[in-house]
């Protein structure tokens, strides 16, 4: 189709009206397609394509015609021969030229028309055959287009099988999408890990902090808020998408019942019908095949009608103005003598095209396509059941429709299809964490795998922190106000050893007091009346702070304690934690995706592919194509072949004078000349034999008057 139709244009608005010509006889197309008898225009019952051609033989007359001049030449010539009695003058002469120039004048424009009218022919043939290929184009394979809007069978077909082939499929999907969703979420073992984080810092580890005076900063509610967030989001995603997919089974158990009614029946029926046409499209193809070599024939006769006048003009001309010789004459008439058979042997090929033309336009307007026709003449429907015939009258006939909807009962509800469409793109985008969530997660994941001491405050000051690997600060302040007040330096077991005490020794009671001693800190010593013991050399104001310091460093060893037995265990947690939420955002980030591809795309494509069912079932863009075969030929085919053997009969008709025109030169230049002399011999003979049977005759009668 593409290539045929290339540079083709078909007028706007179409004029598809078939115009009645009275000199063509009655139509026996109707009679050879009956399968049975049927009232017909013909006088004669027509049974076959032989027949047919037997009745295009009326408009062959000018074929013997032309046959006969040419039968005539000889007895013309010796005609010709017996007109040359005297020598012409001069003025006849001066007339012959302008005789000639005026017919050649006459058969320029002439062989202009001939040419003109042989382009319109051939754009209406190349119309017509392009009308035909679109038209089985559209019905098989369908376009769209600025013109065309139709599916075509063998897409309609597809669309309707790949929505009953994909209904199952995304069904099954989805039910494994769902357990997908929920292995994301449980299978992962997030929510329980999740659990046992928060459980074991703000609960447990919180409470046993706060028995030693000391409050974890980490075990606190609003540091958890980022693990909650995210939990809450991994819920509702669950919740969304298992709520989304169940919406979507609801939708397709909707269509779904219709579209295995319409595999069994609709998508047979339409089927059965792209294989009939489909069937057809190799005979139409052979069909223009052959017509495209008899429209070559066609094309060819009328060249030849154009070039073989202007090579008699030319040689005419010729002859006046350079040879003038008798033969050049001769020749010039003999060769318009021939020109004129092929002229009456052209019109008669042009003529019989156009009847031919005529009878299938007529045939498929006033008899096929009606829905009389359509009865009558069942036998070339016969591969059609009775919705596959009501799709060729919707499609083709006039004053149809053309909705193949209602003719094969394709009625699907698109509109839930594109809901639940729509409805899983929008639910699977916020499904999945933002990049705000995951690095809020990790961060708080982060601080709890690199816990120090400052994480923990003492209840009795805010400032005091239990910051382990701190020289001089967190625990070791305690270190140096001790110092400052014993004289002896102090350490914690779990904490980094102050300056000046690299290796602190369990507290002995025995041992006297020196700077150089460097006693650890526990939860149990040293104690108060050691305390007390030990130090006598302090007033009472400053072994009340002494007191107060060593109550604060035992608490603070008993927290060192707690948190050095806790950190393993939340360190695990963490760890545990930090995994299932790595293992759930990439299972849920692959449910998402096979969601989308196999449930979210399939479905989109059904919808589609539904909608184009729906809305693109509309053939009545055939029948256009109809309308643009018939403009071409029912109306301009036609009317140009006509014109063009009115062309050809004038091309004769000047041929003709041509020729009789040179056969007169031909003659007045003494061409045949020996069989004048020859001529006139013997008309010498015959007077000399008359003259002397004359005298015979006057001598016997002087001789009876003697006697």
């Amino acid at each position: 189709r593409a290539e045929v139709c290339a540079g083709v244009v078909f007028p706007n608005p179409l004029n598809a009206t078939r115009k009645d010509y009275d000199l063509f006889r009655a139509n026996p197309l109707p009679d050879m397609w009956a399968p049975a008898a049927v009232d017909t225009p013909a006088a004669v019952s027509f049974v076959g394509s032989s027949d047919y051609v037997w009745s295009l033989m009326p408009y062959a007359l000018p074929l013997w015609a032309g046959f006969l001049l040419i039968l005539l030449m000889p007895c013309c010539a010796v005609a010709v021969e017996r007109l040359r009695s005297r020598r012409r003058s001069s003025s006849a002469n001066v007339g012959i030229y302008a005789t000639f120039a005026l017919l050649g004048l006459g058969t320029a424009i002439v062989t202009v028309l001939v040419f003109q009218g042989l382009r319109h022919s051939d754009n209406a043939y190349q119309r017509a055959r392009c009308a035909s290929y679109s038209g089985l184009d559209l019905a098989l394979t369908g376009r769209r287009d600025d013109q065309y809007d139709f599916l075509g069978l063998h897409n309609l077909t597809d669309a309707i099988q790949s929505a009953a082939i994909l209904f199952p499929q995304m069904r099954r999907n989805i039910y494994v999408a769902k357990d997908q969703i929920g292995k994301a979420i449980n299978g992962t073992g997030l929510v329980k890990q999740a659990h046992d984080l928060k459980d074991s810092w703000m609960a447990t580890h919180r409470v046993q902090m706060e028995a030693t005076s000391y409050r974890s900063i980490l075990s606190q509610k609003q540091y958890f808020v980022p693990l909650d967030s995210c939990m809450a989001k991994f819920r509702l995603a669950q919740t969304a998408l298992r709520n989304m997919l169940n919406v979507s089974l609801v939708v397709l158990d909707g269509p779904a019942p219709t579209v295995s009614s319409g595999v069994g029946n609709t998508l047979q029926q339409i089927n059965n019908m792209y294989q009939v046409i489909q069937g057809w499209s190799g005979d139409f193809r052979a069909s223009y095949d052959r017509m495209d070599g008899l429209w070559a024939v066609h094309c060819g006769l009328l060249y030849w009608v154009m070039g073989g006048v202007m090579i008699i003009v030319a040689l005419g001309i010729l002859q006046l103005t350079e040879c003038h010789t008798p033969t050049l004459a001769a020749l010039v008439a003999a060769g318009a003598h021939c020109h004129i058979a092929f002229c009456l042997v052209t019109c008669t090929v042009l003529f019989s095209a156009a009847v031919l033309s005529h009878d299938t336009c007529e045939f498929l307007e006033a008899n096929l396509l009606t829905t009389a026709g359509l009865q009558t003449y069942d036998n070339v429907f016969t591969r059609f059941d009775a919705p596959q015939r009501d799709a060729v009258v919707a499609c083709v006939f006039p004053q149809q429709t053309g909705n193949l909807r209602d003719i094969f009962n394709i009625t699907f509800d698109t509109d839930q299809l594109r809901q639940a469409v729509t409805t899983q793109r929008l639910t699977a985008k916020p499904a999945l964490l933002s990049d705000n969530t995951s690095r809020a997660m990790g961060s708080f994941l982060d601080r709890l795998k690199n816990t120090d001491g400052t994480n923990y405050v003492a209840m009795w000051d805010a400032s005091q922190t239990l910051d382990w690997n701190s020289t001089y600060g967190g625990v070791n302040e305690l270190t140096v106000k001790l110092w400052n007040l014993t004289n002896e330096r102090w350490a914690f077991e779990k904490a980094t050893s102050p300056p000046n005490c690299p290796m602190a020794l369990k507290f002995n009671r025995q041992a006297t007091v020196s700077e150089s001693n460097c006693w650890v800190v526990d939860p149990e010593t040293p104690s108060s009346s050691d305390i007390q013991e030990r130090y006598r050399m302090l007033d009472g104001t400053q072994m009340q702070r002494v007191l107060e310091l060593f109550r604060d460093a035992r608490v603070t060893s008993q927290a060192l304690a707690a948190a050095a037995q806790f950190l393993p265990v939340g360190q695990f947690y963490v760890k545990s934690t930090r995994k299932a939420f790595g293992a759930t955002s990439s299972k849920l980030t692959d449910a998402l995706g096979d969601v989308g591809t196999e449930v979210t795309a399939p479905m989109a494509a059904v919808a589609e592919s539904l909608d184009s069912v729906m809305n693109r079932s509309n053939c009545r863009d055939i029948f256009r194509t109809y309308q643009q075969f018939q403009t071409a030929t029912c109306h301009d085919l036609i009317g140009a072949s006509l014109t063009n053997v009115g062309l050809v009969l004038a091309v004769a008709v000047l041929s003709w004078m041509i020729s009789l025109l040179f056969a007169c030169i031909y003659a007045n230049t003494g061409g045949a000349k020996k069989v004048v002399d020859a001529s006139a011999d013997l008309e010498s003979e015959e007077s000399l034999l008359s003259g002397s049977s004359d005298s015979e005759s006057s001598g016997g009668e002087e001789s009876s008057e003697d006697s």
